[in-house]
């Protein structure tokens, strides 16, 4: 059982520095397929041991925090309105 935990943390670690340099602009350190693949194989070893899931999971978010928070506001002349 401890195997299972550090491929889900190891999986876990991996997957999160991928979406950070993803969502940060940086450099994709992997493919989209492979990131995919990753996260469907993570998902699966949480549905099967999820006393091992992490609060940290990608599979529990959506997006990622931006590393700069100093963007500048900028107003519209129509609402943007997400779909």
């Amino acid at each position: 059982m401890e195997n299972i935990r550090k491929i889900i943390d190891d999986l876990t670690d991996e997957l999160n520095e991928a979406a950070k340099a993803y969502y940060n602009g940086m450099h994709d350190v992997m493919s989209d397929a492979s990131y995919d693949d990753k996260a469907n194989f993570l998902h699966s070893l949480e549905q099967a041991y999820p006393q091992y899931k992490r609060a940290d999971s990608p599979n529990s978010r959506v997006g990622y925090r931006a590393v700069s928070s100093n963007l500048e506001k900028v107003a519209h002349k129509q609402p943007q309105i997400s779909l």
